[in-house]
């Protein structure tokens, strides 16, 4: 699996405290089964600190088998302000953006015509809850950008409106790859979502939101689409799910 939204590095912002957490870190992604981690720090970091910490955590990560790709989660205010300096995914031309409580409308979407880059648009399942699913396509009717989603939304993390506009998006072909945001260790739950969405799915809807649209992103490909098949017997499970409990 890859991990496209991580705040791994030590001592830069709201992520890993120190060294030893960074390092738990790791420990938890490789008995997860994670090969490679962006280290999507916040916007506001500086350049020296973020390249400090990068080159540190790359190294423990490549002796424990798991690659380490630069890239940074901005706000969209950090965004427009450091251009043309802004450090994309990976090798690629995207750039991970929280748009944060900015209201949903034709004046945002004209900002973010603003960036040079293609996007994906961090956790929109917390971020808009009841209207996740209204304002994700306002954007895709309008401009080619991705979502991302958390883990820990399907996982009920987050609460019932968050895992119920995660599965909500994803069913509507809305989510191009799942991520854990993670800030410490005990937020790693790649896995346990894998598991849970494998219940519902096929291999390869797991495979195209864990491992080949996050490789594709890094490369810097657009991700391909994900539009799952639900039969009845899923949309009740689901139903229950997020009504019921788990």
């Amino acid at each position: 699996m890859i991990d496209l939204h991580s705040h791994l590095l030590f001592r830069v912002d709201d992520g890993a405290r120190d060294e030893s957490a960074a390092r738990r870190m790791l420990d938890s992604y490789a008995a997860q089964g994670v090969t490679a981690v962006a280290a999507t720090s916040h916007s506001q970091v500086s350049s020296a600190d973020y390249q400090r910490a990068f080159a540190a955590v790359a190294a423990w990560a490549s002796a424990s088998g798991i690659e380490l790709s630069p890239g940074r989660e901005y706000a969209l205010a950090d965004a427009i302000e450091q251009m043309p300096d802004l450090q994309t995914l990976g090798r690629g031309n995207v750039l991970l953006l929280d748009l944060g409580t900015f209201p949903v409308n034709a004046a945002l979407n004209n900002r973010l015509g603003s960036l040079p880059h293609a996007l994906v648009l961090a956790h929109p399942e917390r971020l808009w809850r009841t209207s996740a699913l209204t304002n994700a396509r306002f954007f895709c009717d309008r401009r080619e950008c991705f979502f991302q989603l958390n883990s820990g939304s399907f996982l009920g993390k987050y609460g019932r409106d968050a895992e119920k506009a995660a599965w909500q998006l994803l069913n509507a072909g809305l989510c191009s790859v799942i991520a854990s945001d993670a800030h410490h260790a005990g937020g790693i739950d790649l896995a346990v979502c894998r598991k849970l969405l494998g219940s519902y799915y096929p291999a390869e809807i797991t495979e195209l939101l864990l491992e080949n649209n996050p490789r594709r992103i890094l490369a810097g490909l657009a991700p391909l689409p994900v539009i799952p098949h639900r039969n009845l017997t899923t949309k009740i499970r689901q139903f229950f799910c997020r009504h019921g409990g788990k």
